[in-house]
């Protein structure tokens, strides 16, 4: 009699063990869920894209409004079936500002092309090279004119958040590899694995090995990893020699792999200086090296494709210097 007792209390302890969990691990997402993804169609094309590419577009922010994922990977600003010819916009996080266009009807309604903006936080020739492959290859989008801007931070993004990652064969950039480090910026592994339980339908608990195993392989240790914004930025003050030759050769690659395309008739590079170039007090911080005085484009085949924008000779921030 007494054993039945203590098998009935212990089965009822295991279950209330049981439903503890189960009730924590959802109060647990429920607090997470503005950082999670909205859908598993959401979760499903993000992990497949960071395959080849080292992020997307933020997912906290964006997770709410994209209901079309594909809207992390770029956004069609103008998409008219009349239109024969296409303009890509790519860049990082300025060039994603094109996307307001949209909303405030800036561009013309006549115009006979349609654009698509790639721009995207962070993204720095090598992520615009393997954009470009995922977008003329997998969506058939061959744009015919390309507006690249590139950011003086570039600079650091791709000598210290992709130089480790980037996989290149026979000089062609294939992908860069996502980080699988808790200390760096673009980590989405412990969002991946929320999201995978957050979509699971059967009880979160079947989930308890996958959540050990990953806390004891990414989480132990909570030191910030290399790559920080003002590192990158360092980048700006303090170079060497053998890093601007790798900036110029993966520059290079990425133009390469755009105008050996015959649908690529132009491609714009476009150049332009932060506020940080012209003055300390506000951010305090003094940019050294600009990119029109480092970049250096070597091409052996179709030169006259690309035309070099240069904005840092030009007084676009007059309006600002005149408030200093």
């Amino acid at each position: 009699m007494n054993f039945k007792k203590r098998f009935f209390e212990l089965f009822i302890i295991i279950v209330l063990v049981f439903i503890s969990l189960e009730l924590s691990i959802r109060a647990f997402l429920y607090k997470k869920d503005n950082f999670l993804f909205q859908s598993n169609t959401q979760y499903l094309f993000y992990k497949e894209n960071i395959k080849k590419l080292h992020h997307l577009r933020d997912v906290v922010g964006n997770n709410k409004v994209f209901k079309n994922p594909e809207k992390f990977l770029f956004t069609k600003i103008i998409d008219n079936k009349e239109n024969k010819k296409l303009i890509l916009f790519q860049g990082d996080s300025r060039t994603r500002q094109l996307d307001e266009f949209q909303k405030s009807n800036l561009i013309l309604k006549g115009t006979s092309y349609n654009l698509i903006n790639g721009g995207s936080t962070s993204f720095s020739p090598s992520m615009m090279s393997v954009q470009f492959d995922i977008l003329s290859e997998e969506y058939n989008y061959k744009p015919n004119i390309i507006v690249a801007l590139i950011d003086p931070t570039d600079l650091g993004d791709e000598l210290c958040r992709y130089k480790n990652n980037i996989v290149i064969v026979d000089e062609h950039i294939k992908k860069i590899e996502p980080t699988h480090s808790k200390n760096q910026y673009y980590f989405y592994q412990n969002l991946f694995l929320m999201s995978e339980i957050k979509f699971f339908p059967g009880p979160k608990i079947l989930k308890s090995h996958k959540i050990i195993k990953h806390y004891l392989k990414y989480n132990l240790g909570s030191k910030k990893g290399p790559c920080r914004y003002r590192e990158i930025q360092n980048y700006l003050m303090n170079i060497k020699k053998d890093e601007i030759e790798y900036f110029n050769k993966i520059l290079n690659l990425y133009l390469k792999n755009l105008i050996k395309n015959e649908f690529v008739n132009k491609v714009y590079l476009v150049l332009y200086p932060h506020v940080q170039h012209l003055e300390y007090e506000k951010f305090k911080i003094l940019y050294k090296y600009k990119l029109n005085e480092i970049i250096s484009v070597n091409l052996d085949k179709n030169k006259d494709k690309v035309e070099i924008i240069d904005y840092y000779n030009n007084d676009i921030f007059d309006g600002y210097k005149k408030k200093l």
